[in-house]
Formats: C-alpha cells, structure tokens, sequence
C-alpha cells in the first residue's frame, strides 16, 4: 500500500507546492472560522461581482467559500495531472493550482483587514 502511494505521488510534479497550497487553504479555512467569533461582523461583503446591495452580504463564515474552492480546484487539477502525459502541461496545472490558492488567500484577506475589527 505504502509503495502504491508512493507510486501515485511520485507522478505528481511540485509535490511540496501541493501540499502548500492545501496547508494554506486549510489553515485560512480555520483563521476565519476562528477571527468570526470575536473580530468579524456577523454579515460581510463577499460577492463583489453581483450588484451593490444585499446580494453581495452573506454570514461571515462564508469566508470559507474561497478556500474550500480552491482545495476543490487542487484536488481536479492533481487528478488532471494524472491523466496527462506531457510534463510541462503538468507542471502548468499544479502551478495554476498555486496561483488560485494566493488569489484566494488574497481575496480573504482584503475582506478581513476591510470588514474586521482588530
């Protein structure tokens, strides 16, 4: 089993550049849930591309959402990487996996240090 896995990440490029991309999304999956109780309204402003207004306001532990999809977007991008044979259209992919994390991280941020109170 153990030779299997090593098999499976083996084929993986920027294996350390995964595994950091999927540390950072988990720990700001858990700064935020973490910063609501005490530092951070109970509605924040999320989706800036709906208009002005309610629909841009959702509960602070929506912070989430950009985490959680960018472990979504690691996860079908290492399973992409599985299925295709040319390394740098792999190393392509795991690198786009890292930049979706900063922009994520990014974007948590911003909403934080704009709505929270320190």
């Amino acid at each position: 089993m153990l030779e299997l896995n090593k098999q499976f990440i083996s084929k993986i490029p920027y294996v350390n550049t995964v595994y950091s991309a999927t540390l950072i999304n988990v720990f700001l999956v858990f700064a935020v849930l973490l910063l609501r109780k005490n530092n951070l309204p109970p509605e924040v402003p999320l989706f800036y591309g709906l208009p002005q207004g309610e629909s841009q306001i959702v509960p602070s532990y929506l912070l989430t959402v950009p985490s959680l999809f960018s472990i979504m977007i690691i996860f079908v991008n290492v399973s992409i990487s599985f299925l295709i044979t040319n390394a740098f259209l792999k190393k392509s992919i795991i690198v786009s996996s890292f930049v979706v994390t900063i922009l994520s991280v990014l974007t948590t941020l911003k909403i934080i240090f704009l709505v929270g109170s320190f």
